[in-house]
């Protein structure tokens, strides 16, 4: 049990505020009905295909084609890579008097030996466009 303690601390170094961009969270009634199925209607909306969906999680995706696709590949990715994918999740954490929503949005693709490239969408403009979507079913933006 404690080398297990002890390796989790060496694992997950702590990492400072400055360097961190901060995911959207938002925040629901702790009353709120089907709010998986409320995120994943997100995803539909948006002709993204859910992949994984379950009470504390529920992860999309969607193939980038046409210029944007062809601009993600070039950034990601190569000649040999597979055509690019943006991928949503969205983490569900429950608490007595609320459930907050965490967004995490990515464009991934995987290169000709099966190396998987990921780059991160967290710019402002991203993160608002996340938070804007939640409140749209129901969510309240949080502040620092």
């Amino acid at each position: 049990m404690v080398k297990a303690i002890l390796l989790a601390a060496v694992a997950i170094p702590a990492v400072s505020k400055a360097k961190t961009k901060l995911l959207p969270i938002v925040s629901f009634a702790s009353a709120t009905p089907n709010l998986p199925e409320r995120l994943a209607g997100l995803c539909t909306d948006r002709n993204a295909i859910i992949v994984e969906q379950d009470q504390s999680h529920v992860l999309c995706t969607r193939t980038i084609d046409g210029l944007d696709g062809a601009f993600a590949q070039v950034l990601v990715g190569n000649a040999y890579s597979t055509t690019p994918e943006l991928k949503v999740r969205f983490s569900i954490t429950r608490s007595e008097t609320n459930i907050r929503v965490q967004a995490a949005q990515w464009v991934e693709t995987q290169m000709a030996f099966g190396q998987i490239r990921r780059m991160p969408l967290d710019s402002k403009k991203f993160i608002e466009n996340m938070v804007v979507r939640l409140e749209s079913i129901g969510g309240t933006r949080m502040t620092e």
